[in-house]
């Protein structure tokens, strides 16, 4: 997340590839238009009233993920990671309910999400 002026979350598809019997090495899979650039595809921002944090991956042993990230005072919110970069629920995926106390929700410091090992449930806590 880039700290000037808003605040945008990029998300970088990167692969785990060997090079040679005792080396690997991270290639970059992401389209970018800068080559210069590596930072990845800004995939949503802050807007004026939400603050988000935390932004993760959570990937199972196939290759299939899901994108997380906090979102203050309102829960967290959640995608299946498509082809590369794309979220498949849209911009910062969508808002999961959590639990109520006081007339507000729960304020998660840390979710975690966990998949099966097809990829076609999960669970975050």
């Amino acid at each position: 997340m880039s700290t000037a002026g808003y605040r945008f979350v990029r998300l970088q598809n990167l692969e785990l590839s060997r090079k040679s019997a005792d080396s690997f090495a991270l290639e970059y899979k992401t389209n970018i238009l800068s080559t210069a650039e590596k930072t990845g595809v800004a995939i949503g921002r802050e807007a004026d009233n939400i603050t988000y944090d935390h932004p993760l991956v959570s990937i199972n042993n196939k290759g299939k993920g899901l994108f997380y990230i906090r979102e203050y005072y309102r829960g967290a919110r959640v995608s299946p990671i498509g082809s590369g970069a794309e979220l498949s629920w849209g911009a910062m995926g969508k808002p999961i309910s959590t639990g109520y106390y006081n007339g507000g929700p729960y304020n998660l410091e840390q979710p975690a999400v966990t998949l099966d090992s097809n990829g076609s449930s999960g669970f975050i806590a």
